[in-house]
């Protein structure tokens, strides 16, 4: 990623390689993922991939027989800037995200399942009990 790229808007922000989605920001420096989860202290987190967890759940309602009810994912800032820090969203993913006061929409997510790639919306609210889910048109957890 250019360190030099700078995008600004409410909500979202890439400043070179330091993102922050509703004022969770962080960075990759080396092997390590450092974030300040709005306590105003950076830490250094476990670098553990979250979109594993994610496919586990598409894959899990793969099985159950409703991918098909999949709308999108919905998730937390601290999932979706995970997702960044290890990797799976671009610059173009960050500067083509649709930002309201209320949400971040990331299109066309990459996924893999047990049914093959599959592609997802990912939606990011500011607050949410969960971690991550996969919503129907309705707007409820599938």
């Amino acid at each position: 990623m250019p360190k030099n790229l700078v995008i600004n808007g409410n909500n979202l922000e890439l400043d070179g390689d330091k993102l922050s989605i509703f004022g969770n920001e962080g960075f990759v420096d080396g092997e390590s993922w450092t974030m300040n989860l709005q306590d105003g202290e950076f830490v250094e987190v476990d670098p553990t991939p979250v979109s594993q967890d994610i496919e586990s759940v598409i894959s899990a309602d793969f099985i159950d027989g409703k991918l098909n009810k999949i709308h999108h994912i919905q998730m937390d800032p601290n999932t979706a800037l995970c997702l960044y820090l290890e990797g799976r969203m671009t610059c173009k993913d960050i500067r083509d995200a649709e930002v309201t006061e209320d949400s971040i929409i990331f299109r066309a997510a990459k996924f893999n399942t047990v049914d093959g790639e599959k592609i997802f919306d990912l939606v990011v609210l500011p607050e949410m009990k969960y971690a991550h889910a996969t919503i129907d048109e309705n707007g409820e957890i599938v």
